[in-house]
């Protein structure tokens, strides 16, 4: 078991750590940090405006529908994809363990680094309420933050599953991944019921206290929509995690994966 989790931490240094990594990791760890700080420099918000015109706005956009996403993605896809072009794929698939167990290890690796991230995020928004008179009862509050990071890290979770899914079956996995976050995801919110139930980011509003409740459009009003409870919306990730996680590690087990080497065409 040890050996088991030195290993696991041990790929995801290497992933997001590396030295062609190091220093974007670092932007996008500070990302939410430098966000806060602005805000903080800018000037601080009335009482009435500071829960609905920012920390909603700084939960729901900046991170929930812009870092998270993209981040995820990024590490979720590059778990198969670093191996295939640095050509270190062949190696993991002839240490003693099964490939699949070792990519699966890269990957919760980076899950570990998404839930660092999240609680970086919503962690700033805290440490500036709680420094801020005017953010009044949220500073004290606690348990607000903490359920919101967990929305956010179940979500980052989900996206990173996601894109591994998409690294086994395509050559182009963080495309269509990005493709999927900043398009699809907008649809659910407009059509179906049943829709709302395969986008990511329907269940992370759905698990976060302080979604906002606004007036329904008119095609929304055209359509019926039941809102996603907290359990359906639990229920409902880790369902896209495991078919997203254990899809993929089988079908990395049935396929060969060729980079693109001149060499090989000669």
């Amino acid at each position: 078991m040890i050996n088991l989790i030195a290993a696991t931490w041990k790929l995801s240094l290497y992933q997001v750590w590396n030295r062609k990594r190091r220093w974007i990791t670092v932007a996008l760890m500070l990302f939410p940090v430098v966000i806060v700080g602005v805000a903080a420099i800018l000037g601080t918000p009335e009482k009435a405006d500071f829960y609905e015109n920012f920390y909603q706005k700084f939960v729901t956009v900046a991170l929930g529908s812009i870092l998270i996403p993209f981040v995820a993605l990024f590490w979720g896809t590059g778990a198969l994809t670093d191996e295939i072009e640095g050509k270190t794929l062949v190696y993991l698939w002839t240490r003693p363990r099964h490939r699949g167990f070792l990519i699966f290890c890269k990957v919760v690796g980076s899950w570990l680094w998404l839930i660092i991230m999240a609680f970086l995020g919503v962690g700033a928004v805290y440490l500036y309420a709680y420094y801020n008179a005017p953010a009044g009862g949220l500073a004290e509050n606690l348990p607000v933050l903490l359920w919101d990071w967990r929305a956010l890290a179940l979500a980052a979770i989900a996206f990173s599953s996601l894109g591994f899914l998409l690294s086994v079956l395509t050559k182009r996995p963080l495309v269509y991944g990005l493709l999927i976050a900043y398009m699809w995801e907008l649809i659910p919110e407009y059509g179906p019921g049943f829709f709302q139930r395969i986008s990511i980011t329907q269940q992370m509003q759905a698990l976060a206290t302080h979604k906002e409740e606004k007036e329904a459009s008119f095609a929304q009003k055209l359509i019926e929509q039941v809102p996603i409870t907290e359990v359906e919306a639990l229920i409902t990730l880790l369902v896209i995690i495991i078919v997203c996680v254990a899809g993929g590690i089988w079908m990395a087990g049935q396929r060969e994966f060729l980079s693109d080497d001149p060499a090989r065409n000669q």
